[in-house]
């Protein structure tokens, strides 16, 4: 990961894979815990299991955990996350969160030049369109025509937006559709989980027609219109994927399904 202790799941290690091929070094993929956002300092288990399937389907050969000392002391969710990360296929048909990394965390960064590989932020002027590439390993229409895909997700946070702003936004090359789209004014907060990130987040519940490939996907947004009254600056700050799974197919999601309403549980 560029950023120490800090998880990944976009690290390509296809140059090194190339290089040890046909030789007795192994190649093995780090994956660290921390994840600093405005939400989180560590990684979910659906984090890792991003993370870890995007590894293995490189052809790496194993993994290397790192600073997962954090986690201490030890329960339940912790040796889950050790028997699930070793089999990629365990993993393929369950809940899975996947993010570009936004370099500095809470500190304040010069935002990074265009390239297909870029971190965030990135800033936006008027006119502009701003790419960022990203890896998945979910087959989401092998899991549909099983019938235990519960949803997909597409978030994306743009610092210093406002309700006069307007967007676009392009995933490989089919602009999605407003209809999918859910905005979340948080221009100003009085508290958040850890600390104050303002701006717009952009959120869609995308159809079949509109989700990621397994492999290289690209994002793009586009400045529409921006309130010039408003003169910060504009920034892609958050991009984030998950891809939802249901335990079996027509399954509830999870104890206590949302779409049947509120429950009580009496303990035995």
């Amino acid at each position: 990961p560029e950023a120490k202790g800090n998880i990944d799941s976009s690290c390509d290690f296809s140059a090194v894979v190339a290089m040890a091929a046909g030789t007795s070094c192994r190649v093995h993929g780090c994956i660290a815990y921390g994840v600093d956002s405005d939400r989180l300092s560590g990684a979910t288990i659906e984090m890792i299991r991003a993370t870890a399937t995007n590894y293995w389907r490189q052809d790496i050969d194993g993994l290397y955990l790192t600073q997962w000392f954090t986690q201490w002391p030890y329960e339940s969710d912790f040796y889950e996350q050790l028997r699930e990360v070793v089999d990629p296929e365990v993993m393929a048909p369950r809940d899975k969160y996947y993010f570009v990394p936004t370099v500095g965390g809470r500190v304040d960064r010069e935002p990074e030049p265009a390239g297909r590989h870029r971190r965030l932020p990135v800033l936006l002027e008027e006119g502009d369109a701003a790419t960022v590439a990203f890896p998945i390993s979910d087959e989401l229409g092998r899991w549909e025509d099983a019938g235990r895909i519960h949803e997909v997700l597409l978030r994306v946070r743009i610092g210093g937006a406002t309700e006069l702003d307007e967007y676009s936004f392009t995933l490989n090359g089919a602009q999605l559709p407003d209809e999918q789209l859910r905005k979340i004014n948080r221009m100003y907060m009085l508290g958040a989980p850890r600390y104050r990130v303002g701006g717009y987040w952009f959120v869609y519940k995308l159809s079949r027609d509109y989700w990621p490939v397994a492999g290289e996907n690209e994002l793009t947004v586009t400045v529409r219109r921006r309130d010039d009254i408003v003169t910060n600056e504009r920034l892609l700050r958050d991009v984030e994927l998950e891809t939802r799974y249901l335990m079996g197919k027509s399954f509830h999601r999870g104890f206590g399904d949302p779409d049947l309403g509120a429950f009580e549980c009496f303990s035995v």
